[in-house]
């Protein structure tokens, strides 16, 4: 197996694991969704605002917590899914207009920056080997740091799903206890 080869199949298992973070923050919105509608609904169902008492109270107070924790649930969830765009591991705008012999023929960003198809075609043919072996580990480089970023920006979501759910059971135990009185 040629290095070009190689590097190709090593860009495609990282964008497996941004697939898989994707994925998995996805899955925890839906969660998010139906957690969020089914307290909604309880809160709703369990609260009389005619005759408040303590629990109803205490209610309330859980269900703007659990609001809170659901939105930076949301925000995290959402950290993990925006794309990378990129072009460098320190690019901090990706706005700037940069020559068309700096582009990468291998990133998305950078391919759609070529004023047209001929352009893109003659870079390509204008490499040698080294030169295209050079940017596809730039690509690899640059994935790699998405990926981690990725996994540690879904880290960073399990505290607040945790939260969110140790609320919402106190707020259905809260909401039976109510209903029994």
């Amino acid at each position: 197996m040629d290095k070009i080869e190689f590097y190709f199949k090593v860009l495609a298992r990282y964008d497996l694991y941004v697939q898989l973070a994707n994925t998995k923050a996805s899955n925890q919105i839906t969660f998010l969704s139906s957690i969020l509608v089914a307290i909604t609904a309880l809160v709703g169902w369990g609260i009389s605002f005619t005759n408040m008492d303590i629990l109803g109270c205490m209610t309330i107070v859980l269900y703007g917590f659990f609001l809170y924790c659901c939105g930076e649930w949301y925000m995290h969830c959402m950290n993990v899914i925006q794309p990378n765009r990129k072009r460098s591991k320190s690019d901090s705008n990706s706005d700037v207009k940069i020559d068309e012999d700096e582009l990468s023929t291998i990133f998305y960003s950078d391919v759609a920056k070529f004023k047209d198809l001929q352009s893109i075609k003659d870079k390509v043919e204008a490499k040698d080997e080294q030169s295209h072996l050079d940017d596809l580990i730039n690509q690899v480089y640059i994935m790699a740091s998405v990926t981690e970023k990725k996994f540690d920006d879904y880290q960073k979501i399990q505290p607040w799903l945790i939260s969110a759910v140790v609320i919402s059971i106190f707020i259905l135990l809260l909401t039976c206890i109510s209903k029994i009185n």
